[in-house]
């Protein structure tokens, strides 16, 4: 339950609009949106905010992720997820991947690991300046080649 009620005033630009859109279930409820939110941040220590003006409604979401550690700078929404592998063992993983098969996609190896596709080009990117990872042919038929 939230710690405090929420009293939602609806209005809308267009009504005839509006009320089409939901008689053909385009839309659900009218600011059904709102109370889910609040929902799924129940459990969240920062609650969102909301300021009620003349034109429509603003909310402030909080980060529900921040503070979780991962290894890159562009991990969006899988950050939270690079804890299944830490970054050696993810790199030895791709490794052995590839030796199993090696023409195999960098979005392949993302669905496997739990990871980015951004994670595993910069694994590719670290394994080849360590000399570990080779990529030979083109982009649609090349192959990896694991250097000893």
């Amino acid at each position: 339950m939230l710690a405090k009620q929420h009293a939602w005033i609806f209005s809308f630009k267009n009504k005839i609009i509006v009320n089409v859109l939901d008689k053909i279930n385009v839309i659900e409820n009218y600011a059904s949106g709102y109370r889910r939110i609040f929902e799924d941040y129940a459990d969240f220590s920062k609650q969102p905010d909301y300021y009620i003006s003349n034109n429509g409604v603003i909310v402030t979401l909080y980060n529900r992720n921040y503070g979780i550690e991962n290894d890159g700078q562009n991990e969006g929404q899988n950050g939270g997820q690079n804890i299944k592998f830490d970054i050696s063992k993810r790199r030895t993983k791709i490794l052995e991947l590839i030796s199993e098969n090696n023409q195999i996609t960098s979005t392949i190896l993302k669905e496997l690991l739990g990871v980015s596709k951004a994670t595993i080009e910069r694994d590719f990117s670290k394994l080849r300046k360590e000399g570990k990872l080779e990529y030979i042919g083109s982009s649609k038929n090349g192959y990896w080649k694991i250097k000893e």
